[in-house]
């Protein structure tokens, strides 16, 4: 029996991707494909061609569980070890990777949690899963040269106004319905975790010195930074805050938020000129 390469390929991929083991797949539909790799794969006394394939798909399990652990240990923790290895097992039947690099592996993960029994058992899980998924997205994300405090110095008082802004093109926002944000907390730094509070919250993830830092977003700062993403000038900056934050004196508001961004190198200065086009 011949088979393209191509043809092959692929369905060598589906019995090595997917978690379900070859034994099992033999006994269904799939055993008539199977006789296309037998003829392909031969065995001997020791190991037959279903389990030498099988080799090849266990190890790539768990290969791909070991990168999941990493990716996700708060989940992990929260879990435990038996349910989390059984949700990616789940998880790898429904989305496979489809990209050449493993760090992709899970980036679906949170969304399937959503529909997954598992949300039975802990109903922050997903909430968890995506803001640590979140936090590698944003460790990969594109760089920039930060906003300092000595270009901002440099700004002659009168152009305060036009000078433009953007956000750093790492950051990114997340909603969630749980504090989760306290349970990563606790985990990255070996404390004992507890169940988090049932509140909606929000919060921004960005990078330092190739560190990841989180925390919930102040009242005034999402829109404002929201709309740094194209170019804002500093007086629309000032305008978003004022607008949102409960204060008789919006300017020391403003000042200490602006201060915080530079500090957390969450901006980039849209040019090098404060001038508009």
């Amino acid at each position: 029996m011949t088979m393209e390469l191509s043809s092959l390929q692929k369905l060598l991929y589906r019995f090595i991707a997917e978690p379900e083991s070859i034994a099992s797949r033999l006994s269904g539909a799939s055993a008539v494909e199977f006789l296309g790799i037998e003829a392909i794969i031969c065995g001997d006394q020791r190991l037959g061609s279903g389990e030498r394939l099988g080799i090849y798909a266990t190890a790539y399990f768990y290969r791909l569980l070991d990168c999941l652990r990493e990716d996700y240990p708060a989940t992990r923790a929260v879990l435990g070890e038996d349910a989390f290895q059984r949700l990616i097992a789940d998880y790898l039947g429904e989305f496979p990777p489809t990209e050449p690099s493993i760090s992709h592996a899970g980036q679906h993960l949170a969304e399937f949690i959503a529909s997954h029994r598992i949300r039975k058992v802990c109903s922050f899980a997903e909430d968890l899963a995506r803001l640590e998924r979140t936090t590698i997205e944003v460790f990969h994300g594109r760089d920039a040269v930060p906003l300092d405090a000595e270009t901002m110095q440099s700004v002659p008082p009168q152009q305060w106004p036009m000078f433009e802004l953007r956000l750093h093109p790492a950051v990114k926002f997340l909603d969630a319905d749980w504090r989760v944000s306290d349970v990563l907390s606790a985990i990255n730094e070996e404390r004992e975790w507890s169940v988090p509070a049932h509140e909606r919250s929000r919060m921004i993830v960005f990078r330092q010195n190739e560190e990841v830092y989180f925390r919930p977003l102040e009242v005034g700062e999402k829109r404002a930074l929201e709309r740094a993403r194209a170019r804002l000038t500093f007086a629309e900056v000032c305008e978003e805050i004022a607008g949102e934050v409960e204060a008789d004196e919006p300017a020391a508001a403003i000042n200490r938020l602006v201060q915080r961004w530079v500090c957390e190198e969450i901006l980039v200065a849209a040019q090098d000129h404060p001038s508009r086009d």
